[in-house]
């Protein structure tokens, strides 16, 4: 069973999902966190068109994504962790410049700017939990530190 702040990391049969796994030289395409308003569950997530919460049924049924499930060990807030991701819903655009970068094969990184108003969707996971360094990490790379961390368990 999913619970609030769980990451999914995601792949999927997209020709978008394929290219960023290209790209990034990855076997991974996408982040989202789990989250709950109003009783529903769902995920939020940096797509194309911003930060955004999705029901867990439309997420689903849209995008099919296989995906593995991170669960942080510590005790923690949930209410203020969702009250950071939702924050940015909305409003917060995609990061096309990360995107477009990325696939071009700079990995010059951008500075570590906490009120950065645009995210791709493994910074702006990185940026809910505050994990060292998330501000150009790839969906991979963020599973790869998910895996190699203490602090979260695969469910």
């Amino acid at each position: 069973m999913l619970e609030v702040g769980d990451i999914l990391i995601c792949r999927g049969n997209s020709w978008i999902s394929k290219g960023i796994m290209l790209i990034t030289k990855g076997k991974w395409s996408h982040a989202a966190i789990v989250a709950e308003t109003w009783g529903k569950q769902g995920v939020i997530e940096a797509q194309s068109n911003g930060v955004n919460f999705k029901l867990w049924d439309v997420w689903v049924n849209k995008w099919g994504y296989k995906y593995e499930v991170f669960r942080n060990v510590s005790e923690f807030d949930k209410k203020a962790l969702m009250l950071i991701a939702f924050d940015k819903c909305g409003e917060t655009k995609y990061d096309w410049f990360t995107f477009f970068r990325r696939a071009f094969g700079n990995r010059k990184q951008r500075s570590n700017d906490k009120e950065n108003k645009r995210y791709i969707c493994s910074e702006f996971v990185a940026y809910v939990w505050d994990i060292p360094q998330g501000y150009d990490i790839t969906p991979d790379e963020l599973h790869k530190y998910l895996t190699q961390s203490i602090q979260w368990k695969t469910v």
